[in-house]
Parts: C-alpha cells; sequence; structure tokens
C-alpha cells in the first residue's frame, strides 16, 4: 500500500515540482527556431545552361553545419542537396555543384539543422547567345600600289556595325598602324590605311561584342 502524503508542505513541493516540469516541456515544444539562414547572392549570377554540373557559391548568413538545401528547376522538379553535397561551408558561405540543364529560373532554399529556413533565392539560367561574326567577302580596289601616304579601301561584306575595329598586317606580319574607319553601314564601310611595302595583306575584322571575321586577303604591288 502506498503511504499517503500527509505533510502540506511537503504534498505543495511536490506539486511545484511537476508544474516546473511540465512547463518546461511545454516551453519546450513551442519555443521558437533560433536560426535565420539568408541567401544573399549566388555566383555565378546568371549561369548558362550547361550538360554538366557547375559550381555555384552561396554567400548569406546564419548557415549551420549540416543545413541541406532544396533547388527548384524552372520545371518544378526539386533537388536536394546535404552532407557531402555541401562544400567549402562557413556560417556566410558555402558551395554546391548543380546540374542547370534548363534555361529558366531556378529556386534555391537553404534549411538549418534546426528547422531555420531561410526565403527561396531565384536564379535565372540564360542560353548564351554567339555574336553573330562579320564577313569579308571584298576588298576594292582590286590593283593596289604601294605608297606613303595614306590609301582609301572599301570593305564589302556581311554584318559590319558601328564600334568595329580593323587590323591590317603587312607582308612581314606586322600590324599597320592608325587605321581609320568610317561610312560603316552593314554591308560595307571605307578604310584609310598607309600601304607602304609590296606584297600580300591580311584584313581582319572585330565588332564591338567581341565577335571576329575571317581573313581579307588583299595585294599590293
Amino acid at each position: 500500500m502506498r503511504t499517503p502524503i500527509r505533510s502540506p508542505l511537503l504534498a505543495l513541493g511536490f506539486c511545484a515540482l511537476l508544474g516546473w516540469h511540465a512547463s518546461a516541456m511545454i516551453a519546450q515544444a513551442v519555443s521558437p527556431v533560433s536560426s535565420t539562414p539568408v541567401v544573399l547572392s549566388v555566383t555565378p549570377a546568371m549561369p548558362a545552361p550547361a550538360k554538366d554540373p557547375q559550381t555555384l557559391r552561396i554567400t548569406g548568413q546564419d548557415f549551420q553545419p549540416r543545413l541541406k538545401v532544396i533547388l527548384t528547376t524552372p520545371g518544378g522538379g526539386t533537388i536536394e542537396f546535404k552532407d557531402d553535397a555541401i562544400q567549402q561551408q562557413r556560417e556566410s558561405s558555402f558551395q554546391v555543384s548543380a546540374l542547370l540543364a534548363a534555361a529558366g529560373k531556378y529556386s534555391l532554399v537553404v534549411t538549418n539543422p534546426d528547422g531555420g529556413t531561410s526565403a527561396p533565392f531565384v536564379l535565372e539560367a540564360r542560353a548564351v547567345v554567339k555574336p553573330t561574326a562579320p564577313i569579308i567577302q571584298r576588298i576594292l580596289p582590286e590593283n593596289i600600289a604601294k605608297r606613303p601616304e595614306p590609301q582609301e579601301l572599301t570593305i564589302e561584306g556581311q554584318n559590319f556595325g558601328p564600334g568595329l575595329r580593323v587590323t591590317v598586317t603587312d607582308p612581314m606580319g606586322i600590324e599597320v598602324s592608325d587605321p581609320v574607319v568610317r561610312d560603316v553601314n552593314a554591308n560595307s564601310f571605307k578604310l584609310s590605311v598607309k600601304l607602304e611595302m609590296a606584297g600580300p595583306y591580311n584584313l581582319v575584322v572585330s565588332t564591338s561584342n567581341g565577335a571576329v571575321s575571317n581573313v581579307g586577303v588583299f595585294t599590293v604591288k
């Protein structure tokens, strides 16, 4: 038979102890998440779609060890990164190797072990459009004689535009200095250049967006 608690003080202490344990359990159950991970940037900021995985560097704050990352693809699928897939982790950064096979917007969310979750960070994978290269088709006049003073040539072709640059090399392979370009349109431009040596010259056009033409060859007599 259990002996009843006869002392009022003892009974009061026992009840207080039970109350303390109950309060602690309730507090633990409703205690808020202590971490708030934040993604501030992803590098590269605008990756190109690729068939092979590429390294993304995530920078932010409050990243905890053993975090995980959920990457949502443009088609709505999800990829999870955790454990060894999280590389070079620090409190303010880490890296993942992600396959961004499709162009479009990807959403990245970081979740800490204590349940703290970041707001979605959106990055966009864009296909790189290769600039259209200029094409040299004809260099006029056809009969050019060497002279010490600049001569005017007309270059005909395709995909010329403002800001183009012309490189002319003489028969010794030395770049001719100070060629002057004018009257540029999509299919032709004028070029003033010194041609002081007989022999074959090479001419190359490069555009402001980095595209480079074929090599145009003309002969000076």
